[in-house]
């Protein structure tokens, strides 16, 4: 158990910062990237890991391989317990986590991979409201305790981020910058570049933000608390899933890599209706989304160029 839930741990914050990497290096196509690519790539990666694994099992039981293909069927006997389950719980699970996936690429690209931990932690208070009334779940002093503490840690990890260095650290830093680009004074290369670079980040409030190449681009305050007030609700409906999950696990004792294929299904299919959040004209670091229904196929074909690594 606890190697699994090591395991799980590590991978988890892994699949963080690889999103947050490729969100931030393709922040004019993030929506595209979480509407389109994301939920196909899970879903094929999906299905290769279980078609293996259950043709593995297949062999060592010497059962015919139909069996493994009819595990896939939307209508399997062995989905649960009780047997097939109905596939609307999973359309309904997939629709919430493609509003999740679709509605915090926008956002995401601005706030800092440090300050998503502690945003992203606070679902646990939406859940525990959430269970209270929808699987009318009764809660101890210690579970409120541990509610409690996990929202300060997200609170106080987070004003840390906010609240930067001395007002007088920064004046500081920002004078003798001024002063270090007098061509006329002496001062070694390395000396300019620390201190040029203290200045950069020497930052009070929401962080700045920093483009893919680290360099900084003004953001107005208005947008990027506009940005971290949608990231923060749009962890609601990602409480409520986690929530249901628990509900149909429970109720008929179902196959977890059953439901999670499933789901990825239907995502794949909820991001392509979600594709007109693409034409939202969402704020980008460069000014606004410009992207529409007219220019669509070549903003799939530009994502797909810079998905590859090129920039298009």
């Amino acid at each position: 158990v606890a190697g699994v839930f090591l395991t799980y741990v590590v991978t988890k914050a892994l699949d963080r910062v690889f999103i947050y990497r490729v969100r931030k290096s393709m922040a004019q196509y993030s929506t595209i990237l979480m509407s389109v690519y994301w939920p196909a790539g899970v879903c094929l990666a999906c299905f290769c890991f279980l078609f293996v694994l259950k043709s593995g099992q297949a062999l060592y039981r010497r059962e015919p391989m139909s069996k493994v293909l009819s595990w896939f069927s939307p209508f399997s006997e062995e989905a649960s317990r009780q047997g097939r389950v109905p596939q609307t719980w999973f359309i309904l699970i997939g629709f919430l986590d493609q509003i999740n996936a679709t509605f915090s690429s926008p956002p995401s690209v601005f706030i800092p991979v440090v300050l998503q931990m502690p945003l992203n932690n606070t679902v646990v208070l939406w859940v525990a409201v959430i269970s209270y009334f929808y699987l009318k779940t009764r809660f101890k002093a210690v579970h409120y305790a541990g509610i409690i503490l996990i929202v300060c840690s997200c609170l106080v990890g987070t004003m840390v981020e906010l609240q930067g260095p001395a007002q007088m650290i920064c004046h500081g830093l920002h004078t003798a910058t001024e002063i270090f680009a007098d061509p006329r004074l002496d001062i070694p290369e390395k000396a300019r570049w620390e201190v040029g670079n203290a200045t950069v980040n020497c930052v009070r409030g929401l962080p700045e933000y920093k483009g893919a190449d680290g360099r900084i681009i003004h953001i107005s305050f208005g947008t990027l608390a506009s940005m971290y007030l949608l990231f923060i609700v749009v962890i609601i409906p990602y409480a409520f899933v986690n929530v249901y999950k628990q509900k149909k696990l429970k109720q008929v004792n179902l196959d977890v890599a059953y439901g999670f294929f499933w789901q990825c299904v239907w995502q794949v299919l909820w991001g392509i209706v979600f594709i007109p959040g693409c034409w939202i004209p969402w704020p980008t670091p460069s000014g606004h989304n410009e992207a529409s229904f007219a220019t669509f196929g070549q903003d799939l074909a530009d994502s797909c160029t810079c998905f590859m690594g090129q920039n298009p």
